[in-house]
């Protein structure tokens, strides 16, 4: 598992980024709002978190305009893995070659083709993407739900470190928080908790802060004792007493660009390798930390 630190204040993840010559993969964070067979010629990447989370790059072209061919390159400090055609039809291929580059060719009409990867352990991709053996224009080129271009052709896509599940997260883990992000129909921030079996029970509490406005606030897995709840700051405040089972609360932020994290376990700030972040399990650098969203 990759566990990387991040910083006090997480480099800001967004659109600014994006046409600043970067893209961020907060910039596609889910499928292009009515994407269809038949749309405009291009390809359409999105990445999805969650149970089931990846990345998908899908193509198509308007009925009767002809074929084209796409065909690409993504590369990643990662590793590739569950690669899956969408459609597969005669001659379409996606492969890893020996430098663990993901090489995919397709030849589309107005249907869809695609393909569907993770990358575990990567934090970014680069893509350089043809169609009829040109780079293709930006313009044909749409990121998540609102088809964001990117500034250049290759470009780079950066994963949010907060985005899904920790990996194998159950009841009775290693003590501490589970902190993720879930993007998609049902988008939000969950903050999880859990212990051992047998290692006694822990108090958990914490405030969060955003600068824009926390709803949507639900217990999970609610018993005697646990609270949740808003002041009139708007300030989420929790307290859970968790044994082996899990402990948590769920929430969302509208209108909101950062969020800062105040944890204790049994009264003291808690230690940053007891936080775990995203479906990597990644550690913040300190108590408080805050996360740009």
């Amino acid at each position: 598992m990759n566990r990387k630190i991040i910083s006090a204040a997480i480099a800001s993840f967004g659109l600014a980024g994006l046409l600043a010559g970067q893209a961020l993969a907060d910039g596609a964070p889910q499928r292009p709002d009515g994407f269809h067979r038949g749309d405009a010629s291009g390809v359409y990447i999105w990445h999805r978190s969650g149970v089931d989370h990846g990345w998908h790059l899908e193509t198509t072209d308007p009925r009767g305009s002809g074929p084209h061919a796409y065909t690409g390159t993504l590369t990643t400090d990662g590793k590739f893995t569950d690669v899956q055609l969408v459609h597969p039809e005669s001659g379409d291929s996606a492969t890893i070659d020996g430098n663990g580059a993901l090489n995919y060719s397709f030849t589309t009409y107005s249907g869809i083709d695609g393909v569907d990867f993770r990358d575990p352990g990567g934090s970014e991709i680069t893509f350089s993407l043809y169609e009829d053996g040109s780079l293709m224009a930006t313009s044909n080129i749409n990121l998540g739900d609102n088809s964001h271009h990117p500034a250049s052709n290759p470009f780079t896509l950066q994963e949010p470190a907060y985005n899904g599940r920790p990996d194998g997260f159950r009841p009775g883990d290693a003590s501490g928080v589970y902190l993720w992000h879930r993007a998609g129909v049902f988008h939000g921030w969950h903050l999880a908790t859990t212990d051992p079996v047998k290692t006694g029970v822990h108090s958990y509490t914490g405030t969060v802060t955003s600068d824009g406005k926390i709803v949507d606030v639900a217990l999970v897995r609610p018993e005697s004792g646990d609270t949740a709840s808003l002041d009139g700051n708007g300030t989420l405040s929790y307290s859970f007493n968790t044994a082996s089972g899990i402990d948590g609360v769920d929430f969302r932020v509208d209108g909101g660009t950062q969020l800062t994290f105040t944890l204790y376990e049994d009264g003291q700030l808690m230690s940053t390798g007891a936080i775990n972040i995203g479906d990597g399990s990644v550690h913040p650098a300190s108590d408080p930390f805050t996360l740009n969203v």
